[in-house]
């Protein structure tokens, strides 16, 4: 699998930051719209499938997470580099679907992890976490659905909206 991945300039470009401070992080809006363009080149060159930012790709990428998964079942393995690549670019695609379709706003969450600059993505009810969704998905299976994550938040988000236009 590994020579279906991005190239090492595209593994460097992948690499979290080294956290300073907030005002050190680089820009994470454009660094996920970036990583979502790059998961649909990889997923047209080594899977066949075509993804866009409607919520119909969700579907798209839960048949590329179970391959995935498949193959790490039957024993291919990824490098740390590879896995973390692939949680960014899949899991920068599926939040670029929650963004456009739902909202969010791309933040680094300093918090869950001291010193460590988490990718997630701000909602109205809170903060998720797409990389890391990603990783879970191939990592356990079908249990870590990505179609429900996307339908559970997309209910949750609608609620809200739904409350505050009835409340106005």
């Amino acid at each position: 699998m590994s020579e279906e991945l991005p190239t090492p300039d595209e593994l460097e470009r992948a690499t979290p930051p080294e956290v300073e401070g907030p005002e050190s992080l680089p820009d994470l809006e454009k660094q996920m719209e970036r990583h979502a363009a790059d998961a649909v080149t990889h997923a047209r060159t080594t899977f066949g499938v075509e993804l866009d930012l409607s919520p119909v790709s969700v579907g798209a990428l839960e048949a590329i997470a179970q391959a995935v998964y498949q193959l790490l079942q039957e024993g291919d393995e990824l490098s740390d580099a590879e896995f973390d690549l692939l949680c960014k670019i899949y899991g920068g695609h599926l939040g670029e679907i929650i963004r456009e379709n739902i909202g969010g706003v791309w933040e680094y969450d300093l918090e869950t992890m001291p010193g460590v600059a988490v990718i997630s993505l701000g909602l109205a009810h809170g903060r998720i976490f797409p990389p890391m969704k990603w990783a879970r998905r191939i990592e356990r299976g079908s249990e870590e659905d990505l179609r429900s994550y996307y339908e559970i938040i997309n209910s949750a988000e609608s609620g809200e909206t739904k409350k505050d236009e009835d409340s106005s």
